[in-house]
Parts: structure tokens; C-alpha cells; sequence
């Protein structure tokens, strides 16, 4: 969910003018200060202030993360999360569409807004001014305020979320994801979907929608991170001052209290080639300690068969024992992490036979089986293959400071560089495994279903139907 202000966003920016936002930027109101002035309380702030430091960048980069995400829609405004990312673009309480894009181009900002089931996230970057750079932070608190969206602005975005709403849809992986989320956490919270539902369309053309949605931020949702300012001090002290519009409040009185539930099996049938299925499984959250237990073994699995299949330096057990096997098509492990609860399993795509079918039960047995004959070289591969990936998220500066804002609400270290892997070892591994497998996963399939058995939990009895099938995949990967 990105989106950035470039030189030619100032195109698209510069022909909304012709409509009435024209008309009220030649206000004089309007035209009076670059910055928003309002009255600000003397209480105690209670957001997070978070500084990364890096006094050799060319570049001031700010972060505003926002503990809010689709987990806090109601049946009303599902979908708001999805629609604001996209506001955050266009006019504020206090500027025109047009006036903010010109302003941050004039300035050479760069500026993206991302969300998620638990966040939203600004992020804005700026060559070093200070005057420019307290502009950037008020930018970010300006958009974010509750406000009656504009009637013109939600008209031209309806088929913005109408077209990116259908690409997801008919994304039969993206579909199982949603499904896995629904089910697996009591179809409220984190099985809110990620974009705005077509059914929901003509309600959140409501101007009242936004306001309703962000009236629910409170400072202590709210973190403030920069990295590289001019003066850091004084740019921490005008954040807190900008965050005290907001009320104070308790931290996350709008989490709802999820619990990974599991037992489903829902099955779709529809016309498609072979049969597609997701196996999801309790995972953890990245605040738990068996997290890098979850990421490792999602390296150590690998993938085949799909768009980006695992690279040769890295290790790939399933490709080892099922690649050659034509009725299985692809597979890939996933892992679903949010603050306090997670999502791991397998997608799986087979041929509608009873010789692809027997995967799906057999899979979560069959992946414990090839953890156990690992070599110790493969488990340092995908160990590796970890700190690497970790070391180049971190590279980026949007995603550093969105790390260092997750560890500060949540008390992680997860925006420096993981030192170690020495707690991650085979048994640590096997017992992640079977603590997945202490709930019943949820089955969740579409294609020709009536090829499936009857009964596709093997983890909580009937292993007979599964047993052969696991000794002739294992056999091969001696």
C-alpha cells in the first residue's frame, strides 16, 4: 500500500484544480500561513517521541505511526482503512488538495502512506531545513485529523477502491488469505479485510466516514520517529505539541481481544484448475519470543511454483521433497505476524486427484518430518538467508523508522539488526511446530473440492489416511 509524491503525482495534482477546490484556495484564510494554527491543551503529552539518530544524512526523514488499522472498523465504515490510505492525498482541515501538492513538491518531500489490520503509517522525507522540516511534521498531523471528507474527493476515489478491491478479489491467493483471517479470528479485528469490501462502497461514500474513523485516535496511540533533523530537539517538542490536539486516553481501547480459533474447514467449489488450499495454523506475534523460530523455518521450508519461488542460495525443502511430484503444483509456507497474535501455514495448490489431494492433510506432518532430517548446514542457510533479509528491509529509511515505531509501542529492538540466531536450533524448530499444531489449523479450499478426503485435520487423529503417503515423500529426502 504505497503510494509517493513525485513530479508527475504534480500533473494529476494540478488538474483537480479546475474543479471547486479552486474556489477555496483563493481564500485568503487559505493563503495566510503554510501552517496549521490551532490552540494546543498543557497537558502531559502521552505519544511516543522516537529518534533514530544519523547526523551524516543529506536527508530529514519523519515517521507518524497510528495504532489504529483495519481491526478498528465497525460493520458501518469496513473498508475506512483502505479508503484513508488514500485521503491522506488529497485535502486536509486546513489546505486544498492542490496546495499540498504543491507545497510538498516545491519542497522536494517525499511523502507515502501505508496501512495494515493494526497501522496506519506516514512517512515523509526532505533535504535538511528547519523551517521546511517542522512544515513535514505538521503535514503529518494535519491530514490524520478528523474531518468531513470533501463530496468530489470520495466520488473520484470510489472507483479507485472499486478496481483495487476487484485485483484482490480475483487474487485467488489473497482470497484464501482473507478467508484464513476471517475464520481464524472470530470474523472481527484482524479478519477485517485489508481493502474496502464492494458491498461497503456506497456507505463509505459517506462524508462522515473518515471523520468517524479517525475520530478514534488517541495520543497514546500515536508515534512520532525521526531520523536526521536539523535540530531534533526542537522538532520532538513541535511533534508533542501537534499531538496534544488529540485526546489522552488508554492504549488501544479500540483492540479488539483476538483469539487465534481454529477447527474449519471450508470448502468452495468453483471452476477452476486443481485445487487451491491454505492450511492455517496458530503462529505468534513478532513480540513473542518463538517468532524467529516462525521467520526461520519459513526460509528453511522455501517455496516452488509460484511468481517468486526461493532463490538457489537458499535452502528449499519442499522443493526437495515435492517438486518432482506432477500433481503437486506449488507450495508455500506463510507467515502472518502482527503485535500480540499470529497466522502460519501453507498454501498449496494440487491437481484434483486423490494422489495431489492427500497433500493437504499430510502437509503439516510431512513439514515436521523434513525439520527433523535437516542438516545442520541447511538450518544455518536459512538462518543466514534471515539476517539478510533483515539487514535489507532495514536499509530503507521508511522502514527503519516504522521498526523503531513498533519498538517503541511495544517494546521490541526489531529496527537494529538481529545479532544473534543462537537460541534458533532443530529442536527449537520442532517444538514451534508442534505448538502450531496443539489447536486444529482451518482448512480453507476452492476449486474441485469433491476430489479432498473426507477429513483433512491428520494432526488431531485419523494419521492412517495420511501415513503412507508421508513415508514415501520422507524416503525421498534421504
Amino acid at each position: 500500500y504505497q503510494r509517493r509524491v513525485r513530479g508527475p503525482f504534480l500533473l494529476s495534482c494540478l488538474s483537480s484544480a479546475l474543479t471547486m477546490h479552486a474556489l477555496k484556495f483563493l481564500s485568503p484564510l487559505r493563503r495566510k500561513s503554510p501552517f496549521l494554527v490551532r490552540e494546543f491543551s498543557s497537558e502531559s503529552h502521552q505519544i511516543r517521541l522516537v529518534e533514530k539518530p544519523d547526523p551524516n544524512s543529506p536527508l530529514a526523514s519523519f515517521g507518524l505511526y497510528i495504532g489504529l488499522g483495519s481491526r478498528a472498523e465497525t460493520p458501518e465504515i469496513l473498508g475506512a482503512n483502505h479508503l484513508f490510505k488514500h485521503l491522506v492525498y488529497k485535502s486536509s482541515n486546513s489546505r486544498i488538495q492542490l496546495q499540498v501538492c504543491r507545497d510538498l513538491e516545491v519542497l522536494g518531500a517525499n511523502f507515502s502512506a501505508s496501512a495494515s489490520r493494526e497501522y496506519l503509517y506516514l512517512y515523509t522525507s526532505i533535504p535538511k531545513n528547519p523551517t521546511n522540516e517542522q512544515y513535514l511534521v505538521n503535514h503529518l498531523f494535519d491530514v490524520i485529523q478528523p474531518k468531513d471528507s470533501a463530496p468530489w474527493e470520495l466520488r473520484e476515489l470510489t472507483p479507485v477502491l472499486e478496481a483495487e478491491s476487484k485485483t484482490a478479489a480475483s487474487n485467488l491467493h489473497s482470497v484464501l488469505s482473507e478467508e484464513a483471517h476471517r475464520l481464524s479470528f472470530e470474523h472481527v479485528g484482524y479478519g477485517n479485510p485489508l481493502y474496502a469490501p464492494l458491498s461497503n462502497l456506497e456507505r463509505l461514500a459517506d462524508h462522515k466516514t473518515i471523520f468517524s474513523y479517525l475520530s478514534q485516535i488517541r495520543q497514546s496511540d500515536l508515534v512520532f520517529v525521526q531520523s536526521g533533523a536539523s535540530d531534533p530537539k526542537a522538532i520532538s517538542e513541535f511533534a508533542a505539541q501537534m499531538a496534544s490536539y488529540w485526546p489522552s486516553g488508554a492504549k488501544y481501547i479500540h483492540d479488539p481481544n483476538n483469539q487465534f480459533e481454529g477447527g474449519f474447514d471450508h470448502r468452495v467449489q468453483v471452476g477452476l484448475e486443481g485445487v487451491h488450499n491454505i492450511t492455517a495454523c496458530q503462529g505468534v506475534g513478532f513480540t513473542h519470543p518463538d517468532y524467529l523460530n516462525y521467520a526461520v523455518l519459513e526460509k528453511l521450508l522455501g517455496s516452488f511454483g509460484l511468481t517468486t519461488p526461493s532463490t538457489p542460495s537458499e535452502t528449499n525443502l519442499l522443493q526437495k521433497a515435492l517438486g518432482n511430484d506432477w500433481n503437486v503444483i506449488a507450495v508455500t509456507p506463510f507467515n502472518f505476524n502482527y503485535s500480540n497474535l499470529g497466522l502460519f501455514g501453507y498454501y498449496s495448490r494440487v491437481r484434483a486427484v486423490r494422489e495431489g489431494t492427500n497433500l493437504i492433510p499430510a502437509l503439516p506432518l510431512l513439514v515436521l518430518g523434513l525439520v527433523n532430517k535437516a542438516t545442520d548446514q541447511e538450518i544455518e542457510i536459512a538462518k543466514r538467508a534471515l539476517l539478510t533479509s533483515h539487514l535489507l528491509n532495514l536499509e530503507n529509511k521508511s522502514n527503519l523508522l516504522k521498526a523503531a515505531a513498533q519498538d517503541a509501542l511495544y517494546e521490541t529492538n526489531w529496527s537494529s539488526p538481529i545479532s544473534s540466531l543462537d537460541s534458533v536450533t532443530r529442536g527449537s524448530l520442532i517444538e514451534t511446530l508442534k505448538k502450531s499444531l496443539l489447536n486444529p489449523c482451518n482448512y480453507i479450499t476452492y476449486g474441485k473440492v469433491a476430489s479432498l478426503p473426507r477429513d483433512l485435520d491428520s494432526t488431531q487423529g485419523g494419521f492412517d489416511q495420511v501415513e503412507a503417503y508421508l513415508r514415501q515423500k520422507l524416503s525421498k529426502t534421504d
